[in-house]
């Protein structure tokens, strides 16, 4: 169906094209060199990586799961811990707080940036051992000040790899962050592919050991914790230093676009129906997806989500690719429940039914946003009809 599409979703082909000859030339090198697995490309690119972040240590690792996973070891979150996570986030979130054998505790959102609420921390145990802050589609999560000094704080910043608030990077502001490099990310890789991030050297050196099965190589013997096998390799770190080089080129791209949508729908007049995302002061986002969700007034008249899927079908029925990131939240799903009781975190539940992720990739031109915001606001008007 993605190949019928005018404007897709997603696609990676204008920055492919820009870059096939230097990532061609960076492979040729890994080949001749016989490193594949921990060598020099993996060093620099944690070196470029750590630079980019304003952090003194990053640790390349095989996806962003496992970097969580890892991150949440080895700021010291054991087995029976606490957890807290805000309810809207991808299930990788959750799944890596229970491979780290902790439990997760479900905190509510906020409706204008679907980031962790500070309304909603009254709620929260006092015995949790590690916080998570999630910085949803490129938006950067603001510290809440339920915070105690001494308490971690572990950034997802699957969506956000150069997003910025009061001039601190996603990636820079807590305990350690975890980073993806899952091919449509903002810094998008050859596959899967991950790192952790922290100015904490304690915490990089057992990141370090936990990735190769706990083994310490400056002291030649095993940690005190049992790791396993979730090492970057050469390829996918040449692949990911050519990338890395042209990032802050391709945010602003990103930026401009989001610029684009957002005088596009505000001069045609769809914010009659949908509420449109506005950074808070001093907060640039990295603009993974551009996502509108339904006004009070208009999700107080659709019917839970069957006028978004509507709008949906629209869409795509004009060329236009959409997507739902969240179309259920992980508590409401059996595995990842935890207690969970429907109302329990209403902001996140009316998010789930009610948000629209609009076309945005390197490459998008002005003509294909206002394409996108018409085609938009014809699919609503017959949605809501």
């Amino acid at each position: 169906m993605g190949s019928l599409l005018r404007i897709p979703f997603w696609s990676g082909a204008h920055e492919w094209a820009e870059d096939r000859e230097a990532v061609h030339a960076a492979l040729d090198a890994v080949a001749a060199s016989g490193q594949w697995i921990l060598g020099p490309e993996v060093d620099a690119f944690e070196y470029e990586l750590a630079t980019s972040l304003g952090v003194d240590e990053a640790v390349g690792v095989a996806n962003g799961t496992d970097a969580l996973t890892l991150a949440l070891r080895a700021v010291g979150v054991r087995p029976g811990d606490h957890v807290v996570v805000p309810a809207l986030t991808a299930v990788p979130t959750v799944a890596a707080v229970v491979a780290a054998g902790a439990v997760p505790v479900y905190a509510d959102v906020s409706i204008e940036d679907a980031c962790l609420d500070e309304a909603a921390t009254d709620s929260v145990p006092d015995d949790f051992a590690a916080l998570i802050y999630v910085h949803l589609h490129g938006r950067y999560a603001r510290p809440l000040p339920l915070v105690t000094p001494g308490t971690p704080i572990v950034e997802d910043c699957a969506q956000a790899l150069g997003a910025r608030h009061d001039g601190i990077e996603a990636g820079a502001g807590g305990t350690a962050a975890a980073l993806s490099f899952y091919p449509t990310k903002p810094l998008g890789g050859l596959g899967d592919g991950g790192a952790v991030a922290t100015s904490d050297r304690a915490v990089a050196a057992e990141i370090r050991r936990l990735r190769q099965y706990g083994y310490d190589p400056w002291h030649a013997h095993w940690s005190h914790q049992v790791g396993g096998n979730s090492r970057l390799d050469e390829v996918h770190a040449a692949w990911l230093r050519v990338r890395i080089a042209k990032h802050a080129e391709r945010l602003f791209a990103r930026r401009r676009l989001a610029t684009l949508y957002g005088m596009a729908l505000r001069e045609a007049c769809a914010e009659r129906w949908w509420a449109l995302p506005t950074p808070h002061r001093d907060e640039v986002p990295a603009w993974y997806h551009y996502v509108v969700r339904w006004n009070d007034a208009t999700y107080r008249r659709a019917t839970g989500a069957r006028q978004r899927s509507l709008v949906r079908a629209g869409l795509s029925s004009r060329g236009i690719g959409s997507a739902v990131a969240y179309a259920h939240l992980p508590p409401q799903m059996p595995p990842w429940r935890f207690g969970y009781r429907a109302g329990q975190c209403p902001v996140a539940e009316r998010l789930a039914d009610s948000m629209v992720s609009l076309p945005l990739w390197v490459g998008m031109t002005e003509w294909q946003v206002d394409e996108v915001v018409a085609a938009l606001v014809a699919a609503t008007e017959e949605a809501l009809a």
